[in-house]
Order: structure tokens, then C-alpha cells, then sequence
């Protein structure tokens, strides 16, 4: 008999197999990519002062993440229990019309990555990038509403396709002219909206209010603490440094 943590140890397979994949994927990229070391200016640059160290980390951490997730599911489950649920898996998928829910989680990571990387991340400020990114991917995986945890997707979906076509047609950089930082006030605008999304749902219910908070707490913190180590103590320039990063430089070189 299948029990609902036979379940949970499921979908913590196929999300641990993705995160590592994806982590993995990071770490090739920039390895290729991006120079470790080197001179600029005259200056020879050594390894961890290197751009690139800063998405390895972060591959790194996502690869380890993953594959203790997918470990603790196949412990729990055994070798047997994985391939029948797989079997069981391609099967479902094949028959139902409506996603389920391992297929949305799986779709859900990689366009909320696609967006982080390839849409945000060379025209929006890091911190509110991450910010962006991790307030909607907690949510997704955290929340126990399948219907909140599709709606809140599908909000930052929308929203994502009217910045997309914001700046398709160059409406920030149009802004831009009369408002500082205007595709970072967009994504601000957007971070805004889309929590008070989710706060909208979970009202009504304590526990589902608890974790909503500390989804958030947590949106707004690891960007600050990760990001702020790589650029003010390692020295590490950020990918795109925009609104956020000039207001900690004032509070930082005002302060040291």
C-alpha cells in the first residue's frame, strides 16, 4: 500500500535527479565559458577571484542538494520501488491529459530557471533577480496547495511574459532615461505583486501562512548574505549590479 510519504519520497526523487542535472549543467557551463584566471590590465587574476566562482558555488551547492534529496528517496523507497515507479510514472503521464503534479514541478523549475538565467540576469540586479527567483520556487515546492502552488506559477508566468515583452519592445531602457534602475523597478514591482499573490492564498490558514513567511524571509535573505559575500569581501564582481547594489555601496563605503 502506498502511503503519502511513499509519495513525498517520489517527487523528492524526480526534484533531487533535476537539481543535480541542472547544478551539473552550471558548473560545465561556466567551466567552459568563463576564465578562472588571467591578465587584466597587467594584473594576473588568480582562481578565486574569478567571475565564474560564483556559479560554480552555486552549481556545486545545487548538484549536493540534489543528490542527498534523491539519496534519502531511494533509501526510503528501495531500487525495486523506483523502477516500478517510474514505469508507473511514464505510464500516467502518457494517459492523462492534465500535467500531473511530478511533471509540473519538473516544468516549473525549468522555466522558473530560464527566466532567472537567460531572461533576468543580464538586465536586472542580482539581488532582485535571486530575490525574484527564489520568492516564486519556495513557494512552489513548499506550499502544500497544489492549486496555490499552480496559481502562483502560472502569476509569475504572466508576469514574466509582460516583462519579456517590456523589454522586447524597449520600454526600460525608454524609462530608463527619466528613472534610474527602471527594469529593476519593474522586477521590484513584479517580487511585490507576486508575494502579495501568495500572501492571498495562504490566508486562512496558519500553517500555510508560518510557511509562506519563511519562504519569504528566506527569498530576501540568502541573496543578501551570498551576494554580499562574493561582492564585498571576495571582491567578485556581480553579473548585473543595478539598484540594490548601489544602495548597499552607499551603506557600505558610507560605513567603511
Amino acid at each position: 500500500m502506498t502511503t503519502d510519504k511513499d509519495r513525498m519520497r517520489r517527487k523528492d526523487l524526480v526534484s533531487g535527479i533535476v537539481l543535480m542535472l541542472f547544478g551539473a549543467w552550471i558548473v560545465a557551463e561556466t567551466v567552459a565559458r568563463v576564465p578562472m584566471k588571467g591578465s587584466w590590465g597587467g594584473v594576473m587574476n588568480v582562481w578565486y577571484v574569478s567571475p565564474g566562482l560564483f556559479p560554480i558555488f552555486i552549481g556545486s551547492v545545487l548538484f549536493l542538494f540534489g543528490s542527498i534529496l534523491a539519496a534519502v528517496a531511494v533509501r526510503h523507497l528501495g531500487l525495486d520501488a523506483v523502477r516500478d515507479g517510474a514505469r508507473s510514472g511514464a505510464r500516467a503521464l502518457a494517459a492523462i491529459r492534465e500535467i500531473p503534479e511530478t511533471a509540473f514541478r519538473f516544468f516549473a523549475v525549468v522555466a522558473i530557471l530560464v527566466c532567472y538565467i537567460y531572461l533576468y540576469m543580464s538586465r536586472i540586479d542580482f539581488f532582485l533577480n535571486s530575490t525574484l527567483f527564489l520568492a516564486v520556487i519556495i513557494p512552489v515546492f513548499y506550499l502544500d496547495e497544489t492549486k496555490a502552488q499552480r496559481r502562483l506559477f502560472g502569476f509569475y508566468l504572466a508576469g514574466s511574459s509582460l516583462l519579456l515583452a517590456a523589454f522586447a519592445l524597449g520600454l526600460d531602457a525608454r524609462l530608463g532615461g527619466g528613472v534610474p534602475y527602471a527594469s529593476d523597478w519593474l522586477a521590484l514591482l513584479l517580487t511585490v505583486v507576486l508575494a502579495a499573490c501568495a500572501w492571498s492564498r495562504a490566508r486562512g490558514s496558519g500553517e500555510r501562512v508560518k510557511r509562506l513567511r519563511l519562504a519569504l524571509s528566506m527569498a530576501v535573505a540568502a541573496p543578501l548574505l551570498i551576494g554580499g559575500l562574493f561582492k564585498y569581501f571576495l571582491l567578485v564582481p556581480l553579473p548585473r549590479e543595478g539598484l540594490v547594489v548601489a544602495l548597499l555601496d552607499a551603506v557600505y563605503f558610507g560605513l567603511f
